[in-house]
């Protein structure tokens, strides 16, 4: 890593060619629909509807946020695949966010590192090609960690705002912005943040505006339940107590190259059809490949492990400046696996993946790390492993772009078209290819 401009520049051009792909390839699902159509609601009656779709766990996402950013991208565009171009461009803001923030603070040679990990993970990609409530969330995880390094030494107006706008605004994406609002607290416990207060309102305020037409629903007694409920038969502490070591455990497979069951599905469906082909080359190489992701999830817990103890090769070159900022930013992904945590332990559901990724630009941080003394050292092995990792992340996510289900159209197009809802189908082009209605992806 001894030229790490160029290295950066081919890092982000390679993840936004694959994310083009994912795009290209995305279809319909339960969750789709109801997003689309929340989206066709809006433009149809010019209206903002009080709360988005309902939740894994029976409540609803509230505010107009969520159908606005589907609503625009359609006028713009009549096709399902609109909304995914705007998902695509607030994935590249995000990353341009986090670039800015991560290169002042520990240098181009660490943001190299922490691009390979978190700009080519399979979780962001996966989440980055197609319309769901989870494709949102990280740009604002972005925007908070940008912020909060800002407000690391002094209160500022300005940043409170942003940061204060930006849960206000989470809140009306996923349920997960529990999460950045419980690492908020935690840093501010710990006097890791200094927000100032008039700022702090003012971005509630500002972020809050989307939220009126549920305010006005909520006066006039017209409004669903939003707050979720437990839809498992296990009590709802039981399930907080099953669900704290899957959080660490995803904290750990954030950090890795296995993404779980969604490479599992691409397995699946790659072994039937390379049985229904004849051909078991195919099959075998997808279960190396799965065998080598969840192998990295060891790798994964070596280095959080390493990173939290703070490993002398972890540190930076300059003894000051940069040496603080890793201090701070090893304390912010502390405190976001607490926050990952505590959200996970008062859910009311079983913690899943989508549930968690809003953490990935925190959880990438210790691979970061890793890969970066890696690259710094003498010696041969890490290197050849981390560049093994990154041809690994690329591989997996080509796994998924040509093999799961959710990039996968089959044909039978014009059978599969009459289950669609009439106001979903007319968006679909005459040519594109379909795959039938199933579970939420």
């Amino acid at each position: 890593m001894t030229r790490p401009l160029p290295l950066t520049v081919a890092i982000l051009c390679a993840g936004a060619a694959l994310q083009a792909l994912l795009w290209s390839r995305q279809w319909i699902y339960g969750d789709q629909y109801a997003l689309l159509l929340s989206g066709i609601e809006v433009i149809e009656t010019g209206h903002l509807p009080p709360f988005a779709k309902t939740m894994s766990g029976g409540g609803r996402i509230p505010g107009a946020l969520l159908p606005l950013l589907v609503a625009v991208p359609l006028e713009w565009w009549a096709d399902y695949r609109a909304p995914g171009l705007l998902i695509g461009l607030s994935h590249l803001m995000g990353a341009a966010v986090l670039s800015i923030c991560l290169g002042r603070a520990l240098g181009a040679r660490f943001l190299a590192a922490y691009l390979a990990v978190y700009w080519l993970s399979p979780w962001r990609l996966y989440h980055a090609g197609f319309v769901w409530e989870p494709t949102y969330v990280f740009l604002p995880a972005a925007l908070h960690l940008a912020s909060a390094y800002r407000l690391r030494e002094r209160p500022h107006r300005g940043w409170s705002l942003l940061h204060a706008a930006t849960l206000a605004l989470a809140l009306q994406l996923h349920g997960s912005f529990l999460v950045l609002v419980l690492l908020t607290a935690g840093l501010a416990a710990a006097r890791r943040i200094r927000l100032d207060l008039r700022g702090s309102l003012l971005g509630v305020l500002a972020g809050g505006l989307t939220l009126l037409p549920t305010a006005q629903a909520l006066a006039a007694g017209s409004l669903p339940r939003i707050l979720p409920g437990n839809t498992d038969e296990l009590p709802w502490v039981l399930v907080g107590l099953v669900n704290l070591p899957k959080s660490l455990a995803y904290w750990w497979r954030l950090g890795s190259a296995f993404i779980g069951r969604r490479l599992e599905q691409t397995v699946y469906a790659e072994a039937e059809a390379a049985a229904s082909a004849g051909t078991a080359f195919a099959s075998g190489l997808t279960g190396v490949v799965i065998a080598a992701s969840t192998a990295s999830v060891a790798l994964a817990v070596f280095a959080s492990w390493r990173y939290f103890r703070r490993h002398p090769s972890f540190d930076p070159d300059d003894p000051d400046r940069r040496r603080s900022s890793a201090d701070w930013l090893r304390a912010y992904a502390g405190w976001c696996l607490a926050a990952l945590c505590a959200a996970a332990a008062i859910s009311p559901v079983p913690v899943q993946g989508w549930h968690v990724v809003i953490a990935l630009h925190a959880a990438c941080l210790p691979m970061a790390a890793w890969m970066h003394a890696a690259f710094r050292g003498t010696s041969p092995l890490p290197r050849a492993a981390a560049a093994a990792f990154v041809l690994l992340e690329v591989v997996v996510v080509l796994l998924l772009a040509f093999g799961h289900p959710m990039y996968r159209p089959v044909s039978g197009d014009e059978l599969v078209r009459q289950d669609l809802p009439d106001a979903v189908r007319a968006l679909i082009p005459r040519s594109a290819p379909s795959t039938p209605p199933a579970a939420t992806p």
